[in-house]
């Protein structure tokens, strides 16, 4: 997982910084909510978790967006393939507004023990309605805010000594490319830092056609 880099691109009031931590974890928990079923602490993860985010992958089919679960949004989520194999509840999630086409899309690689319950592993967001603001213990980015596109790196999140992601919806974010003008244009994108292989099977909300999803 340390090949996606290439792919895409001082002391405060202790008051004020408490005040801004409980906002932003109430917002990270409202996504959270709207991204998975159930959300769990976020482990164990199988042993392999580590070959099955770095391998190739195929979806195999052509995921059909379910446009009635979500008032706010259409979504899918769709089984992998690695070699011909599918790991049983190693899956893509992604889900776009319904409201703003041009802008406020998620697609997450996610590990899914049972129906209910979803763990992310590496979430891209497009033009995000919300910002991120990391904690200390990122890398790169210690306290960095992103208000455009960015991602939450697998690696960067996740603990391997414990077999589980770090606490906080993967607090660690990265940039993405500005560039990225069009819902298809992210979508490649993640094709590329996910190793989805057949990304463009991912045909577009029936609702829209492509020059819809273009800033204007």
């Amino acid at each position: 997982c340390r090949g996606w880099r290439s792919i895409c691109g001082g002391e405060s009031d202790g008051r004020r910084d408490s005040w801004l931590d409980s906002r932003l974890e109430q917002s990270e928990t409202r996504l959270l909510l709207e991204i998975v079923l159930e959300p769990r602490a976020m482990g164990p993860l199988p042993t392999d978790i580590e070959s099955l985010v770095s391998a190739g992958k195929v979806l195999g089919g052509t995921p059909n967006w379910d446009s009635d679960a979500n008032p706010k949004y259409v979504y899918f989520s769709y089984p992998l393939e690695i070699d011909g194999i599918t790991t049983g509840g190693f899956q893509l999630r992604v889900k776009v507004s319904k409201r703003w086409p041009d802008r406020d899309c998620m697609a997450q690689l996610e590990y899914a023990p049972t129906a209910r319950t979803a763990i992310p592993l590496w979430r891209a967001e497009w033009r995000p309605l919300s910002p991120h603001t990391n904690k200390g213990i990122s890398t790169d980015y210690p306290f960095a805010q992103f208000h455009d596109t960015h991602h939450h790196p697998f690696d960067e999140n996740y603990i391997a000594d414990e077999l589980r992601m770090r606490d906080g919806n993967l607090p660690n974010a990265r940039p993405l490319s500005s560039d990225l003008n069009t819902l298809s244009d992210f979508l490649a994108c993640v094709g590329k830092l996910f190793r989805i292989k057949d990304v463009q099977r991912i045909e577009l909300p029936p609702t829209s056609a492509d020059m819809f999803w273009t800033l204007t």
